[in-house]
């Protein structure tokens, strides 16, 4: 089959952007060559050129310095632009923020300069994508996409040719999203990448047993999103799954979860509470980061450590307990949970990176682990309700401001010798004011 518009890209930076716009284009009813989803076998690069020469329109997807690599013959991107321009393609480049042309494009590929660019916008994406549309040469002669009858919903076969995936909405402008469990008498078996993503209107998606892999930002950006029903038989919850989501309020993660992806729930800002069961063994960093009404998670009890920034900017979360066998919590992990009373810290815990507890003004008490190596640089900063502290003898280092503008700390016992605390590696300022604070020690 002839694909009307190819995208080209530079997947460091541009892979998530080319995606969307190719799901896009695909809705508006053009067929179009993207090479993660089009290339099923045969020579990749024989492929790639007959694709361009086929094609009428080249879409060049443009993050900031995704050009720099083109001063090499043999970079992929260069010959992608290069062979349009050698067959007179239409091409539009899309330009994300901080993108420019270098002043050396190589001769052979120097013309695309010449092309009219269309500036990247998320906010406006509807917008944009009209534009875009209107500069294609194919669009006066667009194709269908393959829609499911019943809801207008759009799948593709699976590489193994056994099921569908279901891409996206297609025609569907229902606000409740019922995914069937087959289409054209094959297993839907999967969500693909952006399914759903930035589709405002939706309120609810039920997905049925049978669906193992659910892509990429599926639902990213569903403002309405409040309701999603996940099945049994999936096995992660993937990066920037419910990215944005600020209507949703609970979710259950079905036992035989994983891993949960990085900024999984991120800006989720209603969801007040999330059970997560004990076979989820990783969770990525920022996964719940701007969940600003969560009060409550169960943690499962067996993940390594409290990755990068978590629970940033939790701002509701009153309480958490970190399961035993944790032995680091990354950095900025609940940075500015302003209401958190409550860090329960198991005795396997080694070390507490920069900001993890910082601006959490209602802390107090706070127990340090037993063993505990490393308290971080601005670990504890600005803590106002820390009282008192009890140092154990294993900590090794303190970093900078680690429990700087703790205005209410007042004693500090340390559970060794006085030449053992000496030894401590002290950063500047890792208190406001030690001269102020009743230190003893107690061997």
């Amino acid at each position: 089959m002839r694909e009307q518009v190819f995208i080209s890209y530079r997947r460091r930076g541009g892979d998530v952007t080319a995606k969307l716009i190719c799901e896009s284009l695909k809705l508006k009813g053009y067929t179009v060559f993207y090479d993660f989803d089009s290339i099923h076998g045969g020579y990749f690069d024989q492929r790639i050129f007959e694709a361009i020469e086929a094609c009428d329109d080249v879409v060049l997807v443009l993050p900031a310095g995704s050009l720099d690599r083109c001063r090499d013959e043999d970079d992929w991107v260069r010959g992608e632009i290069r062979h349009a321009l050698q067959h007179e393609k239409n091409i539009i480049p899309v330009m994300l923020d901080g993108f420019s042309f270098p002043a050396d494009l190589p001769d052979d590929i120097k013309e695309v300069k010449r092309y009219n660019g269309v500036p990247f916008s998320m906010m406006y994406f509807d917008a944009m994508m009209s534009t875009i549309a209107d500069r294609l040469k194919a669009n006066s002669q667009p194709s269908e996409p393959e829609t499911n009858e019943s809801q207008g919903l759009y799948f593709s076969l699976n590489e193994a040719g056994n099921g569908y995936v279901l891409e996206g909405t297609g025609t569907c402008t229902d606000r409740d999203i019922v995914i069937p469990k087959t289409h054209e008498g094959l297993p839907v078996t999967a969500v693909g990448k952006l399914a759903f993503s930035w589709r405002e209107y939706i309120t609810s998606v039920t997905i049925p047993f049978g669906v193992a892999s659910i892509g990429e930002q599926a639902f990213s950006g569903c403002k309405s999103l409040t309701t999603v029903v996940l099945p049994k038989g999936i096995t992660q919850i993937e990066t920037k799954t419910f990215f944005d989501c600020p209507s949703l309020t609970n979710i259950t993660i079905p036992d035989g979860v994983k891993c949960i992806g990085d900024k999984a729930f991120y800006g989720c800002r209603t969801m007040k509470s999330i059970i997560i069961p004990d076979s989820v063994t990783w969770i990525e960093k920022a996964a719940f980061w701007r969940c600003s009404s969560l009060e409550n998670i169960r943690l499962p009890l067996n993940i390594p450590c409290i990755a990068r920034g978590m629970f940033k900017d939790c701002e509701s979360l009153k309480s958490v307990t970190i399961p035993g066998g944790v032995t680091d919590i990354d950095d900025f992990a609940f940075c500015n949970c302003s209401a958190l009373e409550k860090a329960d810290l198991p005795d396997s815990l080694l070390s507490i990176g920069n900001h993890t507890f910082d601006c959490c003004s209602k802390l107090a008490p706070v127990r340090l682990p037993k063993h505990i190596i490393k308290i971080g640089a601005y670990s504890f900063h600005a803590c106002n309700a820390l009282k008192a502290l009890i140092i154990p003898n294993s900590v090794k280092n303190i970093g900078d401001y680690a429990f700087g503008l703790c205005t209410s700390l007042e004693s500090i016992l340390f559970s060794g010798t006085k030449s053992e605390w000496d030894a401590i590696e002290f950063g500047q300022n890792w208190i406001s004011d030690i001269n102020n604070i009743n230190l003893t020690y107690q061997s």
